[in-house]
C-alpha cells in the first residue's frame, strides 16, 4: 500500500451512546488478513478518574496549563490523558505531564479549546503497542510490521523481536511503551492471516462511546479508527465529521481492509448547498448519505488545512 504525505487514512466509528464507556466480558477474536491493512485497537482502559474542573491556570510562556479539579486524591498518573467531555472540542484528547493530588498539567491553553470551570472531564491510562499486543501476539518475528504515523509526519515501523521479546525498530530500540491514542490506527503488514484475542479480565477491557475528536493536519498522515469491538455496517451520512470539511476540496477516500487496500470512493463535502444541508457527494455531485461502509473499512482523509474533525461515539452492543 501507498499513501501519499498529503492524506491522512481514518476508519470511523458510528452512531451514538450515552454512557462513557461499558465493560466488555470475555473475549473477542480478529482476524487480520495477510498483506496490508489498517486496523484500530477497539479497547480503552477504565476510567481512572471522572469528574469536573474546578480551576484552571495558564502559563502562556511555556504553554501548559494546571487543571485542577474536584477532588484530592488522584492516584499516581504516569502513563495517562485527559479527555475533554464539554465544549466544542468534547472528544479531544489531551497527554498529562505532570500531576498531583488534585490538578494535572497538560500542554494547551484551556480557553482556546473552550474549556471552563464545571466541565467535565475523564482520565484513563494510555494504551501502548505492549498492552495492546501482549508477547507479540502470535505476530511473525522479524517479519510482520507494525507502522505508526506521528504528529510530525515521521513514520515508526517495528516488529516483534521474537529473541528478546519486545517489540523494536530496525535499530534494536525498544517500543513497547509506544503510546496508541483513542482512535488512532495502525498500518499491519502481515506475512499470512493472523487471529488475535482482546478483551478478557485485562486492563483495557472498555468500549469508548463518547465522541472522538482528533487533530488533522495539511501534509501529515494520521491512522485514526473505530474504538468499537463490535461488527457491523454504517451510512456515509453517520461519520460525524462532514461538516468538518472544506466543501468540495477536503475528501474521504474508501479502501479495502482485506490486505490488499483497494480504492473503492472517494466523497467530498457539498458545503450544505442541497436542500438536505451538509452531505457527502461523489466525484459526479451525487449524494452519497446512504452508501454503506463497513465498519473496519479504512478512509483516507485529504485536508487542505490543520482542523479537528468529529468521529461519531460506537455503538454498545447488548451482550
Amino acid at each position: 500500500m501507498r499513501i501519499t504525505p498529503l492524506l491522512i487514512a481514518v476508519l470511523l466509528t458510528t452512531h451514538h451512546a450515552s454512557a462513557s464507556q461499558a465493560q466488555v466480558v470475555g473475549k473477542l477474536d480478529y482476524t487480520l488478513p495477510a498483506g496490508n491493512s489498517v486496523w484500530t485497537p477497539p479497547f480503552v482502559a477504565e476510567d481512572t478518574f471522572s469528574g469536573r474542573i474546578d480551576s484552571m491556570d495558564y502559563n502562556s510562556s511555556q504553554d501548559e496549563a494546571v487543571i485542577t479539579v474536584n477532588t484530592d486524591s488522584l492516584p499516581t498518573l504516569n502513563n495517562h490523558y485527559v479527555e475533554l467531555c464539554d465544549g466544542p472540542e468534547s472528544g479531544l484528547t489531551l497527554d498529562i505531564i505532570s500531576a498531583s493530588a488534585n490538578s494535572v498539567t497538560v500542554a494547551a491553553d484551556p480557553s482556546a479549546l473552550g474549556m471552563m470551570p464545571g466541565d467535565k472531564l475523564i482520565i484513563r491510562e494510555h494504551l501502548t503497542v505492549a498492552s495492546l499486543l501482549p508477547n507479540g501476539a502470535n505476530f511473525a518475528g522479524f517479519q510482520d510490521t507494525i507502522s505508526i504515523f506521528n504528529d510530525d509526519d515521521t513514520r515508526l515501523d517495528i516488529f516483534w523481536n521474537s529473541i528478546g521479546g519486545f517489540w523494536m525498530d530496525a535499530l534494536g530500540t525498544s517500543w513497547d511503551s509506544k503510546v496508541l491514542k483513542p482512535g488512532q490506527g495502525i498500518l499491519l503488514f502481515l506475512s499470512e492471516e493472523l487471529t488475535i484475542s482482546l478483551g478478557g479480565n485485562e486492563k483495557f477491557t472498555h468500549v469508548k462511546t463518547t465522541p472522538t475528536r482528533i487533530s488533522a493536519s495539511a501534509g501529515t498522515i494520521n491512522l485514526v479508527g473505530p474504538v468499537n469491538p463490535f461488527p457491523g455496517t454504517y451510512d456515509l451520512s453517520e461519520i460525524g465529521f462532514v461538516s468538518d470539511f472544506s466543501p468540495f476540496v477536503d475528501s474521504a477516500s474508501f479502501f479495502s481492509n482485506d490486505g490488499l487496500f483497494v480504492p473503492s470512493g472517494t466523497y467530498l463535502s457539498n458545503g450544505g448547498i442541497s436542500q438536505t444541508g451538509t452531505i457527502f457527494i461523489d466525484g459526479l455531485g451525487n449524494d452519497s448519505s446512504s452508501v454503506q461502509i463497513p465498519y473496519r473499512e479504512s478512509t483516507v482523509v485529504s485536508v487542505s488545512s490543520d482542523k479537528t474533525i468529529n468521529l461519531a461515539p460506537a455503538v454498545v452492543a447488548n451482550n
